[in-house]
């Protein structure tokens, strides 16, 4: 502090012996110099200045001095001074703080010149100047000791390497690891690591899966395998024997499957339990039976309408009962048994007064001049016949349902046909065809089954003499068409490759057509099918055939594609006479294509009865 007042009291009188604040020529020192300009400056400064009073920032406390400062106040300022000294080897800045001094750079220092001034905080050391080779280091005192280079943090060698202290320089020697099997050596040589041999050999150590295990590996098996023997391979495992299904179990190769016996199906939820299959409940379970359905555990029961029919061979369609030919009918032994779908008619053949029976269905007017009234004997007819006639419901309109005709035609004939009762809706109408014959049409179709009993009169005129003919004919509608729609169980490859899908059975009863001039068109099979006349591109078209025909009839039927009503129909036409009581079974096809390629096929089984009456 005492320097200090001394340099500013020097300052402060250089005006006034001709000297500027610069105080060149003086060596002072740094420090002495600053302080000493500084007092100069302020003392030059305030000479210039007009009389003003003095502000004491320190009483007013409106100085920035900090803690560890003194404040003190000067003219026209203040100065903040260090509370304590700076010590020995340091000097105060002109911030107010400690500055090292550099005594070797001032050359204040006192070091001989066999030494080398080191500077340090707050003072300096001599140190002996180097005398020492490459990897050798001078001691304070000069002596030359050796440096351990292997100490070092880095280390001089490359990894895999071991450094060895030699005097005055190092030595690197490669080190030497043994790795046992499973590892290798390291890149750098210094450790073993792990050989991955899943991943050095894939494919070629297991059967199924590799995993890498620390010096070593291990082989797994997938689910449905164990690992065999050589641990290496996988074995199927047989899960049937554990049982795991309800019902059946099949083995197969890393897995297994259940199956279901008949009338069962695999549980979607576990794939293990079976189920029942409501057969009747399926979408076409409709048509499993012909009739009624009912379910049973793994199967189905088929039952028919409690009279007349009965359950056939298959278990599943139900055939018609022939009352007549098993004799089981209720008809009296004056009435005729004729069998229908499902039933039987009992037919009144009785003759009327003045007629006696000449055959089953047939009776001839008795001698008129042995009778009481022969002249109202004489206006009855010759003959009455009896006639049962039956069609589809289905069949189009218009179509043929009876023919007459005299057993044998003679030139001149006349023959006048007219309905005297039974057609008092108008369903019938009667064509004249040529002058031996008349033909019973059903013009208008019908919407619900029904039953007719027509009575026909037929007179003919021959030589000049009128000859009255009657026939009585119960026409009824075969509305009873059993179908079986194909259903095919779960599984069954046979049963889905089959192209059959539907097969449909129908009956129809014909007369004997004696004086048959053919075709009679007697069967129409309809079909949902649009009729173009060319074949379209992506169209549906449908082909007719007799199947399986009768040896003996294989040539009496064929099968003429038609078109009606913008639909594709077939027609059944009799080609040639058949004399009755016959029974034929006439199997048709209907094989429908679609774009040129078979689709699938329909059968119609017709039971076609053939009376042994003509007229």
């Amino acid at each position: 502090m005492q320097m200090c007042c001394v340099c500013c009291t020097l300052g402060l009188t250089a005006p006034a012996h001709g000297l500027s604040c610069e105080l060149q020529g003086l060596s002072l020192g740094k420090r002495c110099e600053s302080v000493a300009r500084t007092c100069c400056d302020k003392n030059t400064t305030e000479e210039a200045r007009p009389n003003a009073e003095d502000i004491n920032e320190c009483l007013t406390d409106s100085h920035n001095c900090i803690s560890g400062q003194t404040c003190i106040n000067t003219e026209g300022s203040f100065r903040c001074q260090r509370e304590t000294s700076c010590g020995t080897g340091y000097e105060l800045t002109d911030s107010n703080g400690c500055r090292d001094i550099d005594e070797c750079a001032l050359g204040s220092h006192n070091c001989g010149p066999d030494f080398t001034c080191n500077n340090t905080a707050g003072s300096f050391r001599c140190r002996p100047r180097e005398r020492c080779d490459a990897g050798f280091i001078q001691d304070a005192v000069g002596n030359c000791n050796d440096i351990n280079e292997c100490v070092a943090h880095t280390g001089p060698c490359h990894p895999g390497h071991t450094c060895i202290n030699t005097m005055g320089s190092y030595t690197c020697r490669r080190n030497t690891v043994t790795c046992g099997r499973g590892y290798h050596l390291t890149e750098d040589g210094t450790r073993c690591e792990d050989i991955n041999e899943c991943w050095h050999y894939p494919g070629r150590l297991c059967a199924h899966k590799c995993e890498n295990t620390e010096g070593s590996y291990q082989c797994i098996c997938t689910i449905g395998f164990k690992l065999s023997d050589d641990g290496r391979n996988c074995d199927d495992i047989n899960e049937c024997e554990m049982n795991p299904c309800s019902q059946e179990c099949s083995n197969v190769y890393g897995s297994y499957q259940c199956y279901c016996r008949h009338g069962f199906q695999l549980s979607d939820i576990d794939g293990i339990s079976c189920e029942d299959i409501d057969e009747c409940g399926l979408p076409a379970g409709s048509h499993v039976c012909s009739y009624s359905c009912t379910n049973a555990p793994g199967s189905f029961l088929c039952t028919c309408p409690p009279t007349g029919y009965t359950l056939g061979p298959n278990g599943r369609t139900c055939q018609d009962i022939d009352e007549c030919a098993a004799g089981t009918h209720t008809c009296s032994l004056s009435e005729s048994c004729f069998n229908i779908q499902g039933g039987f008619h009992c037919l009144s053949f009785r003759c009327p007064q003045n007629f006696q029976q000449a055959a089953q269905g047939r009776c001839e007017r008795v001698t008129c001049e042995f009778t009481r009234d022969p002249a109202s004997c004489l206006s009855l007819p010759l003959r009455i016949s009896f006639y049962n006639v039956s069609f589809p419901a289905s069949t189009p309109v218009p179509a043929d349902v009876f023919r007459m005709g005299p057993s044998n035609s003679v030139p001149g004939d006349v023959m006048l046909l007219s309905i005297v009762s039974g057609d008092e809706e108008g369903y019938f109408t009667v064509q004249q065809q040529q002058a031996h014959g008349g033909l019973i049409s059903l013009r208008r179709a019908l919407s619900e089954p029904r039953d007719f009993f027509l009575t026909v009169e037929m007179r003919l005129i021959r030589y000049g003499t009128a000859h009255l003919y009657m026939a009585k004919i119960a026409v009824q509608d075969n509305s009873v068409n059993l179908r079986c729609v194909k259903a095919c169980q779960p599984g069954d490859p046979v049963c889905a490759v089959d192209p059959i899908n539907l097969i449909t059975y129908s009956a129809l009863s014909l007369p004997t057509f004696r004086d048959f001039r053919g075709p009679e068109e007697i069967i129409f099979l309809r079909t949902s099918v649009a009729a173009h006349p060319a074949p379209l591109p992506g169209g549906t078209d449908v082909f007719f055939e007799i199947v399986d025909p009768d040896e003996q009839f294989h040539d009496c039927f064929v099968v003429v594609k038609h078109f009606h009503q913008g639909k594709i129909i077939g027609v059944v036409q009799q080609v040639k006479p058949i004399t009755g009581p016959r029974v034929i079974v006439l199997k048709v096809a209907m094989n429908y294509y679609v774009s040129g390629h078979f689709s699938h096929c329909k059968i119609v089984v017709v039971h076609i009865l053939f009376s042994e009456f003509w007229f």
